[in-house]
């Protein structure tokens, strides 16, 4: 009886490891494929020549895969395109929002420039530079000056870096993960960078809150900003919205870049409350994420979007070297993968376990 036990135990076993998926692979090939795989570089590199800021969402995702995976010269070629597009408008760069469908909440910025968006690509940008100060680029300040631009820009509309900080927590954390970058880089204006990273970090510290499951700390929040401390947070009236999981992505990922770049305001003990907050809340149901932070669903009627986790949450599975987390996107991959390789931003979900797996043996 026992032998047969371990003869069964041994073939689940072996079962678990031929299934095990090789994210390399699926990264590589993702890259080399044709123009119809949305994350190829045929794709991308099309996309990031025409000037148009709504791609810069999803370019920035790719940008970051590339970076964490160390392939310079793809960032670098991207990132010479994105350059190019621009139109020089006061000798700023500019890009404008094209084709933007009516049905989009973001419609009436159609023809317009476009802060949320740029902010979703010049942290990436910002990394880049950091990571490989040996590729330069056209402009070896063009991180700088984009964050420069909006923020002097904010400085005259409104007297204050309102635009940046934005209306959410996770529009100010791009501007906030690109200062951070760019307070590693860039000494004149440190002062800047430093300045703005600082109230930011004050506002998340205050949203922050500790819970406590099953004996251990988990940190849940609003996706609003606890305080009215910018001029145009000062003309609203104030208002408290959980923050959703998808958005909550940029949170994390700020607060982990944070981490790895040495900020002494963010340690090792809040990225474990986030990992947490991952295990025992939104993962509760290991077959369905939460769509909040908090452990709820949205209505059956919306689109579920609790597991676009790879921009912040999936890295704290590599930077505490968390298997437990490995498993849960491994298997929910297992089980979704349909779903996952039509979806953004999957080249980063690629990315993130492919990093697990090679430092990892199983």
């Amino acid at each position: 009886m026992r032998s047969k036990i371990v003869f069964l135990l041994c073939l689940v076993y072996l079962n678990a490891q031929a299934q095990r998926i090789d994210y390399l692979s699926k990264f590589e090939n993702t890259l080399s494929a044709g123009y119809s795989e949305a994350y190829s570089q045929k794709r991308i590199s099309s996309k990031s020549t025409r000037g148009n800021s709504i791609f810069f969402l999803e370019i920035g995702y790719y940008l970051n895969s590339n970076n964490m995976l160390g392939k310079q010269d793809i960032s670098y070629k991207v990132i010479q395109n994105i350059i190019e597009s621009s139109t020089s408008h006061n000798n700023q760069y500019r890009w404008i929002v094209k084709d933007v469908s009516p049905q989009s909440r973001n419609f009436s910025q159609k023809g317009k420039e476009f802060p949320l968006y740029e902010g979703y690509l010049f942290r990436y940008i910002a990394e880049f530079q950091y990571l490989y100060p040996n590729k330069i680029l056209y402009d070896p300040h063009f991180a700088r000056s984009n964050f420069l631009k909006w923020y002097n820009r904010s400085l005259a509309d409104h007297g204050d870096a309102s635009s940046l900080y934005g209306l959410r927590l996770h529009i100010g954390s791009h501007w906030a993960t690109t200062a951070a970058y760019l307070l590693k880089i860039d000494s004149e204006n440190a002062r800047t960078y430093a300045s703005f990273i600082d109230l930011y970090d004050k506002q998340l510290k205050k949203s922050l809150k500790i819970v406590n499951v099953r004996g251990n700390e988990c940190y849940i929040w609003n996706s609003t900003y606890n305080d009215r401390f910018t001029n145009v947070l000062k003309k609203r009236k104030k208002e408290a919205i959980i923050q959703d999981v998808s958005h909550g992505n940029h949170i994390v990922q700020y607060v982990v870049d944070s981490y790895k770049l040495g900020s002494s305001s963010w340690t090792k003990k809040d990225l474990e409350r986030f990992a947490n907050t991952l295990k025992f809340i939104i993962w509760q149901d290991r077959s369905k994420p939460s769509d909040n932070v908090d452990g709820t669903y949205d209505s059956e009627t919306k689109v579920s979007s609790g597991w676009k986790q790879t921009d912040g949450w999936m890295k704290l599975m590599n930077i505490l070297d968390e298997k437990q987390l490995f498993e849960i996107y491994d298997s929910f991959y297992n089980t979704h993968s349909r779903k996952l390789n039509t979806n953004y931003p999957y080249l980063q979900y690629y990315a993130n376990m492919a990093i697990f797996q090679k430092n990892n043996t199983f």
